[in-house]
């Protein structure tokens, strides 16, 4: 008779965590490891002792390194460490049938990692968790039966939609779409602001994702206005080895989207009175997501921003009365300024 085994619920592996992210006036954009892998035994469903994981790059690629953290099933390898680019990842334990070869570079496992989004309008990001579930194969059957587990049923794309202003999840986060050369959009499942592209539902290779809810800026959103198509890599779906072994690909992913912005309005500037080499504050309302600020015509450099403050680099450039604009998506303030 087979064993029943409770193998553990997707949610849990999206490890979030809040960060900060330059010129953002909220709490911060999700961030997620780069690459997680869930290895277990293919007999039992437990824990790999010994159990190594490499992700080795193709020419070009900097090396990630070994991984940032280790858990009972969960390896990962943190944003910060692997750059965009394709990876094998090689998998061995002793005991076990290994996956790949670190030393030819070679493996089943193609890991992609997108180069993600730059330049997004304040209150905006996106972040992605490549997960793989590997399913090792003993090179000795247990004492017990073995269960020949496959792979988890990871969905081939899954997500979270998350207001960018307050980081609290968007319960109705309106149209997603997901569209490719080689189909069309099959359409996610959708339960408030979680969404689910199944295996098999998606060719694999590039997509663009498309998120619009209402009341925000659509994904993809740069700062200027301007909207630039946003791209997945959609991976492989579940594939059997030889050996018995297995594994399969997902891609979890998180986009904070940025509310639509109000008009600017400017209350103070400080100094009344700007030199060569002083910084201008200019407070007012509705500055969350400025992104641009002159003085006369020049381009000023922004410091830092808030929906209340706009920081500037010395941006004096001349004697006399100048006019400081300030611009957001929704409009723009002037007042008249006087420099030294």
């Amino acid at each position: 008779m087979r064993r029943i085994l409770f193998l553990l619920p997707l949610a849990p592996l999206l490890v979030l965590a809040g960060t900060s992210s330059v010129g953002a006036a909220n709490s911060g954009p999700i961030s997620l490891p780069a690459v997680q892998v869930i290895a277990q035994d293919a007999c039992t469903g437990g824990a790999v002792r010994g159990l190594s994981l490499s992700l080795v790059p193709t020419p070009g690629v900097a090396n990630p390194g070994p991984s940032q953290k280790r858990g009972p099933l969960t390896t990962q390898w943190s944003q910060a460490n692997v750059a965009p680019g394709s990876y094998a990842l090689v998998v061995s334990a002793p005991g076990y049938v290994g996956i790949g070869d670190a030393t030819a570079g070679a493996s089943p496992i193609t890991v992609e990692v997108d180069p993600g989004p730059v330049s997004l309008v304040a209150q905006s990001s996106f972040a992605e968790d490549r997960l793989i579930s590997v399913m090792l194969a003993p090179t000795l059957l247990p004492p017990g039966p073995c269960l020949d587990l496959p792979s988890l049923a990871l969905p081939a794309l899954s997500g979270s939609v998350i207001d960018g202003s307050t980081n609290a999840p968007l319960q109705d986060p309106g149209p997603i779409q997901l569209t490719s050369p080689a189909q069309a959009n099959p359409g996610p499942t959708e339960n408030r602001n979680q969404f689910d592209f199944a295996q098999g539902t998606l060719s694999p290779g590039p997509a663009q994702l498309s998120i619009s809810p209402a009341g925000h800026y659509p994904l993809g959103t740069h700062v200027d206005g301007s909207l630039a198509p946003f791209e997945v890599t959609v991976g492989p779906g579940p594939s059997q080895l030889p050996s018995g072994g297995s594994y399969s690909q997902g891609l979890a992913v998180v986009a904070n989207v940025a509310p639509l912005q109000a008009p600017p309005s400017i209350t103070k500037v400080s100094p009344l009175k700007g030199t060569s080499t002083s910084e201008v504050h200019i407070f007012g309302t509705g500055l969350t997501g400025t992104y641009a600020v002159t003085l006369g015509g020049a381009v000023a450099t922004i410091l830092s921003f808030s929906p209340t403050e706009v920081t500037l680099a010395p941006a004096c450039i001349g004697a006399g009365v100048h006019l400081l604009k300030l611009a957001n998506l929704a409009g723009n303030a002037t007042v008249p300024y006087m420099c030294l």
